[in-house]
């Protein structure tokens, strides 16, 4: 893969988002981490934000994680999706 591919130009490594739960609820918890949230290859079921979901299944659960994140690059992630969430 192009290692131009894997960058974002205002948070470094591109991330990756995950979606679980009800898609369709209007209950939704954003979680933001690094690359354990990222998950790096595998199932959307066994990373481990999956589990709030099954806490209450009415849920909808979206996780956003980059591997090497740190505070800064989180809060930025926050920003962004907090105006797309509320929609």
């Amino acid at each position: 893969q192009n290692p131009k591919d894997l960058w974002d130009s205002e948070l470094g490594w591109r991330g990756k988002e995950h979606s679980v739960g009800n898609l369709a609820s209007e209950k939704t918890i954003l979680v933001v981490g690094d690359s354990f949230t990222e998950g790096m290859g595998l199932p959307t079921e066994q990373l481990w934000f999956s589990y709030l979901q099954s806490i209450d299944p009415s849920l909808k659960v979206v996780a956003y994680g980059g591997r090497g994140y740190g505070t800064l690059q989180e809060l930025m992630v926050i920003e962004n999706y907090l105006g797309k969430l509320k929609t």
